[in-house]
């Protein structure tokens, strides 16, 4: 099981569900200026087959960080 993060670009308010299969996941810290827990969003990728099947038909952006952690942009909106 690969669980990668998830986004959308149209979404304002990152505490809004980018996806139906995603699920909100408490990283275990909280802001320090406000005391609210932060979060993230994930969802289960484990072929391309499931990336088609999240996708739809809109287009996303994959990219990996330097550990290696997939992260999912629906691109949905205008990005610079």
């Amino acid at each position: 099981m690969a669980m990668a993060r998830v986004y959308r670009v149209s979404m304002p308010n990152r505490k809004q569900q980018p996806h139906a299969e995603a699920v909100l996941v408490d990283e275990g810290r909280v802001f320090t200026n406000t005391g609210e827990p932060i979060t993230h969003w994930e969802i289960e990728i484990n072929t391309f087959e499931d990336l088609a099947r999240i996708s739809g038909d809109e287009r996303v952006i994959l990219t990996f960080d330097k550990a290696g952690v997939a992260s999912i942009t629906f691109y949905d909106d205008y990005m610079e």
